[in-house]
């Protein structure tokens, strides 16, 4: 079983600023397990916010069908959570580097328009400089 390791952003009852996600005192490594759809579903489905984050970093780290992750982190985009939004942008950008693909004629719009919501400003950042990443390495 491959077990990968990921920085968790803490989940307080104020997300208002988007800076207390990404400022590194804030995040902590957690180990990432695989998980079979079925368990991956219900969390995306449930109301869990940090069990739905949970799920989509073990999607964009293990699943092996890349689009399928790729396809729910673009769902959690919507969510109402921050933290689910904000992971979500992470979680893509982790689905570039791990899987070493991502559909830019479906993924960038989609980052392009969460970039409208300043709360997310610096998870977009993240999310297209992964991309971009894997754009040259290719």
């Amino acid at each position: 079983e491959r077990v990968s390791w990921v920085q968790i952003p803490p989940s307080p009852p104020d997300l208002a600023a988007q800076d207390f996600l990404f400022m590194p005192e804030n995040l902590k490594y957690v180990e990432i397990h695989p998980r079979d759809r079925a368990d991956l579903v219900a969390a995306f489905e449930g109301s869990d916010t940090n069990e739905i984050c949970n799920a989509m970093w073990s999607a964009a780290q293990h699943e092996e069908d890349w689009r399928w992750s790729q396809s729910w982190c673009l769902r959690m985009l919507k969510h109402e959570s921050l933290l689910v939004r904000s992971v979500a942008l992470m979680a893509i950008g982790v689905i570039a580097k791990f899987q070493g693909h991502i559909d830019l004629d479906v993924v960038l719009p989609e980052i392009h328009r969460a970039a409208s919501d300043p709360d997310l400003a610096l998870g977009v950042e993240e999310a297209l400089s992964d991309i971009e990443s894997i754009r040259h390495s290719s």
